[in-house]
């Protein structure tokens, strides 16, 4: 007995649906390769520097910052021991001149201390937390460009909050905007195997998309609070450092006599001796 086929009709069916675009104007076709091409040069760009940036300041900042250091360090010792080192940063009263003046005083020579109100304002006493008329100066000098770049921070931070507000204009009004009514002309054809038949079905449509779609449309966010915050620290150590200016002159003046005794001798005698012509000229005048 002959076995059967247990399935005599087989049918095949095959579907596709493959969509396709075409732009048959050549120029605006190569207007948009030449401009997708720019985009990705840009965007290697902006990646290679955001790349290479942070190693830059990690590695070479911090050697450039202890160069910087060093050399300031060599420059003041420099000019503390040379030819011109009796009139280099001599405006401090050390325990050595007062011990100086004291002895002169004993000897029933000329003697200074203690300083008039005029003289105070140009030479203090160190160690303290008093500034000379030249550190107030250089101090404003200092927190001069401080207070224009927060000027400008501030600037900043104005615009900003401008571009927010615009951001949520915008996309308050784009979000309102109506959708886009697209005529969509859709083709099918059928193809049977058992009979040749070839069937061709068209059908129109109308498709709505919306031309702005919610998570599509960037949402600004305002952080004030850390924007802010970060400013504020900037400014507390600027601060810091601006006022301590005039105090780290103080210690490097100390440490540098301690090592330099006869160059700290040198510089009391003609400190002195200054100061008591400076009091002649006045008393002269005065007469």
């Amino acid at each position: 007995m002959a076995n059967l086929p247990t399935n005599p009709l087989s049918v095949t069916i095959k579907h596709e649906f493959t969509p396709s675009y075409s732009i048959s104007d050549d120029t605006l076709k190569q207007e948009l390769n030449d401009t997708k091409r720019e985009i990705q040069r840009v965007a290697n760009q902006i990646s290679f520097m955001l790349n290479i940036l942070p190693c830059i300041g990690q590695k070479v900042l911090p050697i450039v910052g202890i160069l910087l250091v060093c050399f300031g360090t060599v420059l003041f010792i420099k000019h503390f021991v040379g030819p011109h080192n009796a009139k280099f940063k001599n405006t401090y009263i050390t325990k050595r001149f007062i011990t100086f003046d004291e002895h002169q005083k004993q000897q029933q020579r000329p003697c200074l201390l203690p300083l008039n109100k005029k003289e105070r304002k140009n030479y203090v006493t160190i160690p303290s937390f008093s500034f000379t008329r030249k550190e107030r100066k250089q101090m404003q000098h200092f927190f001069l460009p401080v207070f224009i770049h927060l000027c400008v921070w501030l600037l900043f931070a104005a615009v900003d909050y401008l571009f927010y507000w615009l951001f949520i204009y915008v996309n308050k009004h784009l979000q309102e905007l109506p959708d886009l009514e697209i005529q969509l002309r859709l083709s099918q054809q059928k193809n049977s195997l058992i009979i040749v038949m070839n069937e061709h079905i068209a059908k129109n449509d109308l498709l709505k998309i919306s031309l702005f779609k919610n998570n599509c449309i960037p949402q600004p966010e305002l952080h004030l609070s850390t924007t802010w915050l970060q400013l504020g620290i900037i400014i507390f150590f600027l601060i810091i450092f601006g006022l301590s200016s005039g105090l780290l002159t103080q210690l490097k003046i100390l440490v540098s006599n301690s090592f330099y005794p006869d160059v700290e001798t040198k510089r009391i005698h003609y400190l002195h001796a200054k100061l008591l012509k400076e009091r002649a000229k006045i008393q002269q005048k005065a007469d």
